[in-house]
């Protein structure tokens, strides 16, 4: 029998027991001490197995995508950097880094990329056959985090978003409906359309909303209507996400005769300079908006701050318009009503 040393075993000394057994005439019984070193060493071997990832990378060119995202945002610095290396049992890792303006981060990580591995179902860093395979799920990686944080489309095919629709120059009867002013309404004399400082009476209500929330004012000629939405064009749809949220709340501010706020954005830590809190502040107008609406923090990219608060901030608007629809609505009711009441 193969003599095996007492600090260290070979595996061509246990591959030459192995050959002695099998080549005996008839089997020999294990030992004690000899089946407790099989089954431990069973035990060691799947320990030591590092599953393999099987992973769905589909057909999609990550990588190629991910340097399109770094070609077309020069103007935030954004380096894209790949650092492959060899893994265990002759599988290949890969890292993927970005670095710019507001990003700076490597992938995979815990939050992206680690998948439970091994017999703890601890969380590690997959590995691949193929070192493309490896380089391509490092880019997914990436492309993932950018697409949950909003900072690349989640088409799949797009690697920035499209530019905001810029509206035509105001007209000058805009701009005075903006200032505050109040435009005659020559369909029904001695009555006046308010668009400064918001209607919160029944009669202003009605007034106003019959304007700029029905497209139409029953008792003024169509020629003295006011120019609202894209500079007296087609109103802007404030639920086409094609439009940004900051311009989607001038248009409900227009509709509704608020003041527009002014995005307040601040660095959320001194030690963080990518992460912001931010709120609007409507001035005079604040007692339309309570504080606790459109206040964010803890976003990533003063940007995408912005865009928080607002999308807040739009839907509070948005309900606004609905309850002074509801209002005219029921009060239109009830003047129908009073009419045929009275016949």
């Amino acid at each position: 029998m193969a003599k095996f040393a007492d600090d260290l075993v070979l595996y061509q000394d246990l591959k030459a027991s192995i050959a002695e057994r099998e080549a005996l005439p008839e089997p020999v019984p294990l030992t004690d001490p000899e089946r407790k070193a099989i089954v431990d060493l069973t035990v060691a071997l799947r320990k030591a197995v590092v599953p393999k990832a099987e992973i769905d990378l589909g057909e999609k060119d990550w990588v190629s995508l991910l340097l399109r995202y770094r070609d077309a945002h020069q103007q935030l610095g954004v380096i894209v950097d790949f650092h492959e290396s060899p893994g265990p049992q002759g599988q290949w890792m890969c890292n993927c880094t970005i670095k710019s303006s507001i990003v700076d981060r490597r992938f995979p990580d815990l939050d992206i990329g680690f998948i439970p591995m091994g017999p703890d179902g601890g969380l590690r860093q997959p590995t691949f056959a193929r070192k493309k395979d490896a380089k391509r799920y490092a880019a997914k990686c990436a492309i993932d985090f950018l697409m949950r944080e909003k900072l690349m489309p989640v088409d799949g095919e797009n690697v920035s978003f499209p530019k905001p629709k810029v509206p035509p120059p105001q007209s000058k009867k805009r701009k005075q409906l903006n200032s505050g002013s109040a435009t005659p309404n020559t369909g029904s004399p001695g009555t006046k359309v308010v668009v400064g400082g918001g209607p919160s009476t029944p009669a202003e209500i009605a007034r106003t909303a019959g304007q700029s929330l029905h497209g139409e004012n029953p008792q003024a000629d169509a020629g003295e209507r006011p120019e609202l939405g894209n500079g007296g064009g087609a109103p802007l749809d404030v639920r086409d996400e094609d439009f940004s949220a900051t311009d989607r709340v001038l248009e409900m501010c227009n509709r509704l005769g608020i003041c527009p706020p002014t995005y307040q954005i601040v660095q959320a830590d001194q030690a963080t300079a990518s992460f912001f809190n931010g709120f609007a502040d409507f001035g005079i107008d604040n007692i339309h908006v309570p504080d606790t609406i459109g206040r964010v923090s803890n976003c990533f990219g003063r940007k995408f701050t912005k865009e928080k608060v607002a999308e807040e901030v739009l839907q509070h608007l948005i309900n606004i318009e609905a309850q002074r629809i509801a209002a005219v609505d029921d009060l239109m009711s009830q003047m129908t009503s009073r009419e045929i009441a009275v016949e």
